[in-house]
């Protein structure tokens, strides 16, 4: 081969490989994230979320700590829930990139108002910090943002669209009582067909009832399920501001049961059906407020002596 030619080779390859690494660069740059927000989560204070159908304003007690949903009622919030956005918050990227500035691009992003869920940041004074539509690209998986003053659309690091659903109820805390079996004194329980005791003994639960005592075991299915259940105590529904109707079946209730907590704190819960597949929970002495639960929560509490029949004991 002439020495011409592989000159011509060495050069249209030195060629090639420049081209290859300025797209590469290119492509690289196309996808580079910046944080989305510029200010710690500590600075949030007021948070308000809405769409084209509801609408909710979340603010934190300064005294307390403790954020609660003050539109369009005055409840405490689903710290779950509120945990998560603040992490999203914490840890949302956008690209560097843009996907559009074109406001006909809108619907098809869904971060027009029709479409988009909207969140307005604040902070302590109530200045806001940010304000944004975020959506999802159509037949997509990744998320989209838009500045509310703002026509620029960018794709961000995670889908928070569904994570920011401005529907009140969801937002609300659904635990009906907190409970910690370590911090528990005892349990009592009565209903139509039985009445019964359990309280700890050295760090073991004893059964307690008109047939006698007995040492639980921690194995027990019936015992296990109701401790479960008790743990876990959250509302599937809320019923708000509709004691009246329900206070005469509360005289009767089918079945009540006192939680004692070692730090003195009592916990009253009283069941009434609502039908054949709920029940309506009220908690201590709170009437604007009612919880429902499905019947099956209530059977785990409503046992019956036969229920214990094979566990191991002995008396005490």
């Amino acid at each position: 081969m002439k020495r011409n030619s592989k000159i011509l080779i060495l050069v249209v390859l030195t060629i090639v490989l420049c081209m290859s690494i300025y797209i590469a660069r290119s492509q690289n740059r196309g996808h580079e994230r910046v944080n989305l927000y510029k200010f710690p989560t500590d600075d949030v204070f007021m948070i308000s979320m809405s769409s084209i159908d509801d609408s909710l304003f979340i603010k934190k007690d300064t005294s307390s700590n403790e954020w609660r949903i003050t539109y369009p009622f005055d409840r405490k919030t689903n710290d779950k829930y509120l945990q998560k956005l603040l992490q999203d918050i914490s840890t949302l990227q956008r690209m560097k990139k843009p996907l559009t500035k074109d406001q006909n691009r809108y619907d098809y992003y869904k971060v027009n108002i029709a479409k988009g869920h909207r969140l307005i940041l604040f902070d302590i004074e109530g200045g806001i910090l940010d304000d944004s539509y975020f959506g999802i690209a159509d037949l997509q998986n990744y998320g989209t943002v838009r500045g509310a003053a703002d026509y620029t659309v960018y794709e961000i690091s995670e889908n928070i669209f569904n994570d920011i659903i401005p529907t009140p109820s969801l937002w609300r805390d659904n635990t009906i009582i907190k409970f910690d079996n370590a911090k528990a004194d005892s349990i009592k329980i009565s209903h139509t067909e039985h009445s019964f005791t359990l309280f700890q003994k050295q760090n073991t639960w004893v059964y307690k009832a008109k047939e006698g005592i007995m040492l639980l075991n921690n194995l027990d299915p019936a015992f296990s399920r109701l401790m479960s259940q008790l743990s876990n105590m959250s509302t599937s529904s809320f019923i708000d501001d509709a004691w009246e109707q329900h206070a005469e079946s509360f005289s009767y209730p089918l079945l009540e049961m006192f939680v004692y907590h070692n730090d003195g704190k009592v916990d009253r819960l009283a069941f009434i059906k609502k039908d054949d597949r709920s029940v309506i929970v009220k908690v201590n002495e709170q009437t604007d407020i009612l919880y429902t639960c499905l019947m099956g929560v209530y059977n785990r509490f409503a046992l019956t002596s036969k229920d214990f029949e094979d566990i191991f004991s002995y008396s005490l």
